[in-house]
């Protein structure tokens, strides 16, 4: 059985790896529409389209990133500096 800080890390780490599943099956389906409206386009609106989906896709993984380091950092935060610890 694991308690203390080691606990802490696994329920972080969990909550973590969950949210970046997610954001990454967010993701992929923004792909897939992507590919399907690129197949039914005409050979010079391909290149835009593929452009913006690419450049979207991009900036989302980006704040995905930051969001999931943002969320680390604060439950660390708040766990380590606010929140007491029991006795």
């Amino acid at each position: 059985m694991v308690v203390g800080k080691a606990a802490e890390w696994g329920v972080a780490s969990s909550g973590a790896l969950v949210l970046a599943l997610c954001i990454a099956m967010v993701a992929a389906t923004g792909w897939l529409s992507l590919f399907g409206g690129i197949a039914s386009a005409d050979a010079a609106s391909r290149a835009t389209m593929l452009a913006r989906g690419i450049s979207e896709s991009m900036n989302f993984m980006g704040f995905s990133v930051v969001l999931c380091c943002v969320v680390t950092c604060g439950y660390y935060g708040y766990r380590f500096f606010i929140a007491k610890p029991p006795l």
